[in-house]
């Protein structure tokens, strides 16, 4: 122990104060006086305590930055944990963002957020009614300026589209909504525009090729022109929700249509409800045409059951099948007998093959009334449009004794729903066989052809002209039916047949073009 005298008066200084100031008497006072290796290393120590608390201020900063940027500046936000207002050094950095910074447009570009870019389409030839365009466009652009979430779309416009021109549109914006307005034809054409301004008609299948393309990016299709129905469901395939109409719509129910779904899009409201916002829009102009908007959900189910008080509605003494529009992607099955009362629901864009849909309906409708490995003996699909078109290949009708069931089998794994024109919207019935197999086969007859006439009027789905067909063709027995000559062979459930055909195959007999035209205009 030690003393010192500090104001005459004698004190004690602790031993560690002693160690203390022993040890500093010998350790350089300048960083600069110290050796290169320990000058280096605190350098090193003070750069790491500087860059974490640089991190740290950092971290604050930006969820400051965040907070502030999705209020209003006189709303000071509580961060989050925390009951205390924030400090006056945040409250100075919000007034310090919201006076110099970033706009809430600006905050989204400079922080890279995602904004929804909206691509408006317009075509309206010359050679074609002239349609308000421009007031729709103005419309939409109005409702989405004065929505609360603004600044979360892009509009972008190109008028007069060409074929190129809907492309290259797609390419530089890369939209997630699309919106074309402009004319459709009955015939589910959609009207661009060609180099010299008039129609220029697009077939659905290449509206579908070209949006199988984009299905990645555009989330959704608006399709404002007449009878845009037939295109929104080949659309559907491959994007989620497609608007279109089902015939031809006025120019104020499409522009209120427009303005009632932008306004609700506007809102932060998902597609189907902006969808219903702009019927509503229409029934509160008093526009009657409110039931022409059409919206088209692509599917997320395989298969399904409908129970026949879904879509039964009675009609006086009767009852009418009456599905909703959600249920037009589907291609609908109906029992000739059992399985209750109701309906299966396939959607046949989702199966690579007829095989699977056979295996999806056995297994999970049918595996109780049928055994297995029972198709084409003791129940079978057809297609149904006036005549039944049974889904089975041609050898099917030759295999009298069912001893070729597995060409049936590999038959079913090689062919699409397509090849078969099994489309979304058909209507099928499951047929069973309650007799023997060579009576259940004689209801079905085959055409067998080389003229593309006459396979049209076999799928004419009209029986009377069927029946006129076949009494002007050439029935052979099995034997001699060589199926290597004809390249249309198409089978056909006659139905109620009073009496079975001999052999059920009937040939082209060479007949003239001036029996085939007056067989395709008979009614």
């Amino acid at each position: 122990m030690r003393f010192c005298c500090l104001g005459g008066r004698p004190h004690r200084v602790h031993r560690s104060a002693e160690l203390i100031e022993t040890r500093s008497r010998g350790r350089p006072r300048c960083p600069r006086d110290r050796p290169p290796r320990a000058r280096r290393a605190s350098e090193r120590a003070r750069a790491g305590r500087r860059r974490s608390r640089g991190a740290v201020r950092g971290t604050r900063l930006q969820r400051a930055f965040v907070a502030v940027t999705s209020h209003p500046p006189q709303i000071a936000p509580r961060m989050r944990g925390s009951r205390r207002r924030p400090s006056h050094r945040l409250r100075s950095f919000t007034r310090r963002i919201h006076s110099t910074c970033f706009s809430p447009a600006e905050y989204h570009r400079h922080m890279g957020t995602q904004r929804t870019s909206i691509l408006f389409l317009s075509a309206d030839p010359t050679d074609a009614s002239r349609l308000r365009l421009g007031q729709e466009l103005r419309d939409i652009e109005t409702r989405l300026r004065l929505a609360s979430a603004r600044d979360a779309f892009d509009l972008h416009h190109r008028a007069s589209v060409r074929v190129g021109d809907l492309t290259q549109a797609i390419f530089d914006t890369k939209p997630a909504i699309i919106h074309f307005s402009g004319h459709g034809s009955a015939a589910g054409e959609l009207f661009l525009e060609n180099d010299a301004g008039q129609v220029h008609p697009v077939p659905p299948e290449a509206l579908e090729a070209l949006f199988a393309l984009c299905k990645r990016e555009v989330r959704c299709v608006i399709l404002n022109a007449c009878y845009s129905q037939r295109q929104a469901i080949a659309i559907s395939k491959h994007i989620d929700h497609v608007i279109g109409m089902t015939q031809d719509i006025g120019d104020d129910a499409a522009i209120a249509f427009s303005a009632g779904f932008y306004k609700a899009l506007g809102a932060g409201r998902p597609v189907p409800d902006c969808f219903e916002f702009g019927r509503t829009e229409l029934r509160l102009y008093n526009i009657p045409e409110y039931r022409i908007p059409l919206l088209i959900q692509r599917p997320t189910v395989k298969h399904m059951f409908l129970e026949a008080r879904d879509y039964l509605v009675q009609r006086g003494r009767y009852f009418e099948r009456v599905f909703s529009p959600e249920y037009d992607l589907f291609v609908k099955l109906f029992a000739e007998d059992g399985i209750g009362r109701g309906c299966i629901l396939i959607d046949p864009d989702a199966y690579e093959n007829i095989g699977d849909i056979l295996d999806d309906v056995y297994t999970n409708y049918l595996h109780e009334h049928v055994p297995i490995l029972s198709y084409g003996k003791l129940w079978l699909i057809s297609k149904s449009a006036g005549c039944l078109y049974p889904i089975v290949s041609w050898q099917w009708l030759l295999d009298s004794d069912n001893t070729r069931h597995e060409e049936l089998w590999t038959w079913s794994r090689k062919t699409r729903p397509s090849a078969v024109d099994l489309n979304r919207g058909d209507e099928c019935v499951i047929l069973f066989n309650r007799t023997d197999d060579l009576a259940f086969k004689k209801r079905f007859v085959m055409i067998a052809c080389n003229s593309r006439l006459i396979y049209n009027i076999a799928h004419s789905w009209n029986i009377k002209r069927i029946w006129i067909l076949l009494s002007r063709l050439t029935e052979i027995p099995t034997i001699e039916f060589d199926s290597n000559k004809y390249v249309y062979k198409i089978l056909i459930d006659l139905m109620d047949i009073e009496e079975p055909m001999k052999h059920g195959i009937f040939v082209d007999s060479q007949l003239s073009e001036s029996e085939l035209a007056s067989l395709e205009r008979f009614r």
